[in-house]
């Protein structure tokens, strides 16, 4: 049973209360932490943004993968590209990205593009900054990094290729200029709370994180993985403990279970059933080995 737990950044919360409890929670067994900011629980006021919660978690932890959230909406691919490749890089190769695929109130009034509220084209417009993010990371070929004392030089220029992505909303040359990490890029997670969504995202995703909907969780469950998530974990908001959170993701069928917790009740989780140690995050998920052009569109 996997547990990739989500920590409630609530307004009173702060930056050191939130990363005391991402490491009782490492503690206690779980396999990632992550944190779901002010976009993501649809309030108007935050105390932190959750990827630079999870670079600080980063710094702090060891073994543990470390999520951050970010908008599939709004902003520009080639950003979350180069922050999540970055994320990777100070965490060893724990890195994962839960993308945010719904719009919030001060986030849309931030930025140029504003949505219409229809679901198909927010769908496609998070499945582009998706694949835009995935020929980012894959723009260097294995080998194409090799640091070289006597020249200066570190890449060699021909392994590295521009992607010319051109399209209605983006326009990206590329080549992405942060090196390959050591996962080559970070586990992308994706909310599902629809058949719609599970079909739509699965081409990119690594992680669907299944929240029930009217006709239970089971059917979603099946959903994200006949359209290609290669792990699904059950969302559970506030469960009483650990043992509790499992047996609902087990009774759905699935593969594990992703806890949204205050920060008071991640203290008090322990003996967490999770998946054992491995090299990476992706590899401590039972996940295969993220390699060059392997989910290229």
């Amino acid at each position: 049973m996997v547990t990739v737990a989500l920590l409630r950044v609530d307004a009173d919360a702060s930056p050191s209360a939130l990363l005391a409890a991402a490491g009782s929670l490492a503690a206690a067994g779980v396999a990632g932490v992550g944190f779901l900011d002010a976009a993501d629980l649809g309030t108007d006021l935050g105390a932190t943004e959750s990827s630079l919660l999870a670079t600080a978690a980063a710094l702090e932890l060891e073994g543990v993968g470390v999520v951050g959230t970010q908008s599939g909406l709004y902003g520009f691919p080639y950003h979350s590209a180069r922050r999540f490749a970055t994320l990777d890089h100070l965490s060893g190769g724990y890195a994962g990205w839960l993308v945010r695929t719904t719009s919030s109130g001060p986030e849309s009034l931030g930025h140029a593009w504003r949505s219409t509220g229809d679901r198909a084209a927010e769908l496609g417009r998070c499945s582009e900054h998706l694949e835009i993010s995935y020929r980012l990371w894959d723009s260097w070929e294995d080998g194409a990094q090799w640091p070289d004392k006597e020249t200066g030089d570190f890449k060699d220029d021909s392994r590295i290729h521009s992607i010319d992505y051109v399209s209605e909303a983006f326009q990206v040359a590329g080549p992405l200029d942060v090196p390959p990490s050591p996962q080559r890029r970070p586990v992308i997670l994706v909310g599902v709370s629809t058949v719609a969504e599970a079909a739509a995202l699965g081409p990119w995703t690594d992680v669907a994180v299944v929240t029930p909907g009217p006709d239970g969780s089971a059917p979603l469950v099946v959903a994200a993985r006949e359209a290609g998530a290669s792990l699904v974990l059950l969302r559970v908001d506030d469960p009483a403990d650990p043992a509790s959170a499992a047996t609902l993701a087990a009774a759905a069928g699935a593969d594990g279970v992703a806890p949204v917790l205050s920060v008071e009740a991640a203290l008090t989780w322990s003996d967490v059933a999770s998946a054992p140690a491995g090299g990476t995050f992706a590899e401590r998920l039972g996940l295969a080995t993220f390699e060059h052009g392997s989910r290229t569109a």
